[in-house]
């Protein structure tokens, strides 16, 4: 949303294309085939804007990653990392090692979804300098995705993914910290 806002920028009609993990892909398509079935998601897009999709299970499938790779190896990945998922989803550890085997840590940029609220020009900020485009007149904060996760209703659930989750987020900011991150996310 904040993205598409961007005038340098041009994100994909839609927020997820799901290109890499869908039924029809084929890892053998060339970089020119790819592109072509790209090329619908960006009818608005002009030569001197960068292009960016928002497809968030390509982190999670490990199959998509060395596809990415094999199809653009300069690619900048932001991700945005939240502890509303599925157990397996939410195993972000395994899943940023995966990806770090493809793309070293300059090309990758971690973002926790709460700072976008609580930093929200910051955080937009250093998602600019990432992908090298200017910062100014960046979009004003705005609730995009207000899911009810309100922590009334399911103590018990809660607990049970606190306790799931307790090695996962360990290693998780081990991880992090290796890759130079210093997250204090209450969730992590």
């Amino acid at each position: 949303h904040f993205l598409a806002q961007h005038d340098q920028i041009c994100m994909a009609d839609g927020k997820e294309v799901h290109l890499f993990d869908a039924p029809d892909f084929d890892p053998q398509w060339s970089v020119d085939e790819i592109n072509q079935r790209y090329a619908a998601h960006f009818q608005a897009a002009t030569p001197a804007q960068l292009l960016g999709e928002a497809t968030p299970i390509y982190l999670y499938w490990p199959e998509v990653i060395p596809a990415l790779h094999e199809y653009n190896p300069e690619l900048k990945l932001v991700i945005m990392l939240r502890c509303h998922s599925y157990r397996t989803r939410g195993n972000y550890a395994e899943q940023l090692q995966h990806l770090r085997r493809y793309y070293p840590d300059q090309q990758i940029l971690i973002i926790d979804n709460s700072e976008l609220v609580t930093q929200h020009n910051q955080t937009l900020a250093r998602i600019c300098k990432f992908l090298g485009v200017a910062d100014a007149n960046l979009p004003v904060p705005a609730r995009i995705f207000a899911g009810d996760y309100s922590k009334n209703g399911h103590r018990i659930c809660r607990r049970l993914l606190k306790y799931w989750f307790r090695q996962a987020n360990k290693r998780l900011k081990n991880l992090l910290s290796d890759m130079g991150y210093s997250p204090n996310w209450p969730w992590l």
